[in-house]
C-alpha cells in the first residue's frame, strides 16, 4: 500500500481519463472472459502449478502443508493466516474472476514458495538424521532441486539458432531499433505483435498499441488531428480493408515475424 496508492492517486490525478477508462477495463477482468484468457475450467490456476513451481517441487508443497498445519493450530499464528491468504485469492480468481490469466495469483506465490521450502526443510533433517548429520549428503537432493528450478537445458534450448521465436524476436527487434528512420516521431503506431508493442517503446518514443483500431476508432483519431501508422498484416495479426484502404494511414512495409 506505501507503494502502490500513492502512484494510484498520482495517476488518478494526473491522467483521470485514461486512469477512469484502466479501472473500468480491469473490472470486466472480473465479469467478462477477456482476450485469449477465456478458459471455462475452475482448475485453470491449479493446473498451472507445475509452470508456476515445477512438478518436482510439488510433493514438497504437499509435505510443507501437512508440516503446517499442526504448526498453524497449536505454534504458529501466522500459519493460518498465510494459508488463508492463499486459499482466498486461489478460490476468488477461480470461481469468481471470469478472466483468467496465470499472473493474477502471483501475489501469493511466497507463501507457496514459503510452504514448498518448509517441506524441503523436512527433507533434508531426515537426511541428516539418517546420515548421522553428515550434511554433504543433503547436496544431492539440492542439486537437483536448483537444476529442475534454472532448467539449463531449457536455457540452452531458448537460445538455440534454429528457434523460430528467438530468431523472430531479434528480426522484430532490429526493427523496431531502426522504425524512427521511417516513421515520423509524431505518429500512434498500431497492429505490433501481441505483446511487443512494449518493446517498441522501449527502443523509441512512440505511442505503439499491439491492436488495430475499430473504423469508428480510426475515423475519430484521424478526426482528431492524430497521425496514424500500422503495421502491415502479419502472423496472427490481419489487417482490416478500413485501414489498409486508407489514404490517410500510413502503412509500415517492414513485416513482423
Amino acid at each position: 500500500m506505501v507503494i502502490a496508492l500513492p502512484w494510484q492517486l498520482y495517476i488518478m490525478q494526473a491522467f483521470p481519463l485514461e486512469s477512469a477508462w484502466e479501472y473500468t477495463y480491469n473490472y470486466k477482468h472480473i465479469t467478462e472472459k477477456l482476450g485469449a484468457f477465456s478458459s471455462e475450467d475452475w482448475t485453470f490456476h491449479s493446473m498451472q502449478w507445475p509452470l508456476h513451481y515445477g512438478n518436482l517441487l510439488l510433493p514438497f508443497l504437499g509435505l510443507g502443508l501437512l508440516t503446517l498445519y499442526p504448526l498453524g493450530i497449536v505454534k504458529s499464528k501466522l500459519s493460518i493466516p498465510l494459508l488463508s491468504m492463499a486459499i482466498v485469492v486461489y478460490s476468488f480468481f477461480s470461481f469468481i474472476v471470469q478472466t483468467r490469466m496465470p499472473a493474477f495469483v502471483y501475489i501469493v506465490c511466497p507463501i507457496v514458495l514459503t510452504i514448498i521450502a518448509i517441506g524441503i526443510v523436512q527433507v533434508l533433517d531426515v537426511i541428516a538424521k539418517v546420515s548421522l548429520n553428515k550434511r554433504w549428503m543433503e547436496l544431492p537432493v539440492l542439486i537437483v532441486l536448483v537444476l529442475n528450478t534454472f532448467k539449463p537445458w531449457g536455457i540452452l534450448e531458448e537460445r538455440s539458432a534454429s528457434n523460430e521465436d528467438r530468431n523472430a524476436k531479434i528480426a522484430n527487434t532490429n526493427i523496431f531499433k531502426n522504425l524512427h528512420q521511417k516513421v515520423p516521431p509524431d505518429y500512434l503506431v498500431f497492429n505490433c505483435k501481441s505483446f511487443e508493442d512494449v518493446d517498441l517503446l522501449f527502443y523509441n518514443r512512440f505511442n505503439a498499441h499491439s491492436w488495430c483500431p475499430s473504423e469508428v476508432q480510426l475515423d475519430s483519431l484521424l478526426a482528431a488531428g492524430y497521425k496514424i501508422a500500422v503495421f502491415q498484416a502479419h502472423k496472427g495479426k490481419k489487417l482490416p480493408d478500413y485501414v489498409s484502404g486508407n489514404p490517410n494511414v500510413l502503412v509500415i512495409q517492414e513485416e513482423l515475424q
